[in-house]
C-alpha cells in the first residue's frame, strides 16, 4: 500500500519550490530557507514515510520509491514543475526524480549529498559518534551529537548558546522511530546514481560545505563532473547543517539559481506551447 504523505505549503506567490529533507528529519528543518524564500517562492516541504505526519511502510524501499514519494507530493499539489532542492539523503532523493521526470524540473539543487557507491556513505569518525549519540533518548547527549555531527567546532565555539539551541528546537524534539531510521539508512547505503547523472539535463547547483564530517565534500565534486549542467558552489567552513549555519549566503544562491533557471524555463515553455 502506497503510503500516505503530509506535506504544507508556505507562500503564495512566486516560483514553485520543493524542499526534500534529509536522514531521519522533518520537513520542518528547512526553517531557515521557509524564513528567507517563503516571501517571494511558494515552497513545499514534507515528512518522509514514517516521519511525522506521513504514514509508515512495513516494506523495505529504495532512494527511487522516496522519489516516487515525491512526485506524488507534486502530483497532489498540482505542480506541474518545480525548482527542485535536496539536502543529504534528500538530495539522494532529488537525484532520482531528475531521472524519473526530467520535464518536470525546473532547476536541480543538491546541497551535501553524494552520487552513491560502496564508500560514498561512510561519515568519518567524528560523524559517526555524532550520528549515534543523535538517536539518543537523552536530551544532552542527543545535543552534543547533533552539535557535533552538523557543525565544525570552531563555529559552534563563536554561538551564543541559547540562541543556537533554541535554532536546534526542531531537531532535538523529533526522534524517527527506529525502524524508519534502519529503512532510510538502508535505501541510502544502496544509493547508486553516478553513472546515471549524465543523463540529467536540468541545471543543477551543487552545494559543497568543506568542512561536512558526515559526506565527504569529494562527493561534491563528483557530483558536479557527472552532471553535464552544472555548477559548484563551495562553502569551505560550513558542517553538514549548512542550511542552518549559511543560511543567508545559501537563500541568496539559492534566489540566484531559480531567477537564473526560471528565465529558461519561461523560454523553453513558451517553445513548447508553440509546437
Amino acid at each position: 500500500m502506497t503510503p500516505r504523505i503530509e506535506w504544507t505549503q508556505h507562500g503564495q506567490t512566486g516560483p514553485p519550490v520543493l524542499l526534500i529533507m534529509g536522514l531521519t528529519m522533518p520537513g520542518q528543518v528547512w526553517r531557515p530557507q521557509l524564513h528567507g524564500l517563503r516571501d517571494s517562492h511558494r515552497l513545499i516541504t514534507y515528512d518522509h514515510r514514517g516521519l511525522g505526519g506521513s504514514d509508515g511502510s512495513q516494506d523495505w524501499y529504495e532512494i527511487a520509491d522516496l522519489a516516487q514519494d515525491a512526485i506524488r507530493v507534486l502530483d497532489e499539489a498540482q505542480w506541474p514543475s518545480a525548482h527542485v532542492v535536496g539536502v543529504s539523503m534528500g538530495g539522494m532523493i532529488a537525484q532520482e526524480v531528475a531521472l524519473a521526470t526530467p520535464e518536470r524540473l525546473r532547476s536541480l539543487t543538491l546541497i551535501a549529498t553524494h552520487g552513491g557507491g560502496r564508500t560514498a556513505w561512510v561519515p568519518g569518525m567524528r560523524g559517526l559518534r555524532g550520528f549515534v549519540a543523535a538517536a539518543s533518548k537523552d536530551r544532552n547527549r542527543r545535543t552534543r551529537g547533533l552539535e557535533r555531527m552538523l557543525y565544525p567546532p570552531q563555529w559552534l565555539d563563536a554561538q551564543e548558546r541559547p540562541e543556537f539551541l533554541a535554532s536546534l528546537e526542531d531537531r532535538l524534539n523529533f526522534r524517527a522511530p527506529r525502524s524508519t531510521a534502519l529503512r532510510q539508512l538502508r535505501a541510502v547505503f544502496r544509493h547508486r546514481a553516478l553513472a546515471r547523472l549524465s543523463a540529467v539535463s536540468a541545471p543543477t547547483l551543487v552545494v559543497q560545505a568543506g568542512r561536512d564530517v558526515l559526506i565527504d565534500p569529494s562527493n561534491s565534486d563528483r557530483l558536479y563532473t557527472s552532471l553535464p549542467n552544472a555548477k559548484l558552489l563551495r562553502f569551505p567552513d560550513a558542517g553538514h547543517g549548512i542550511i542552518h549555519q549559511e543560511a543567508e549566503a545559501l537563500n541568496q544562491a539559492l534566489r540566484d539559481h531559480f531567477a537564473t533557471c526560471e528565465s529558461r524555463w519561461s523560454g523553453r515553455s513558451r517553445v513548447a506551447l508553440r509546437d
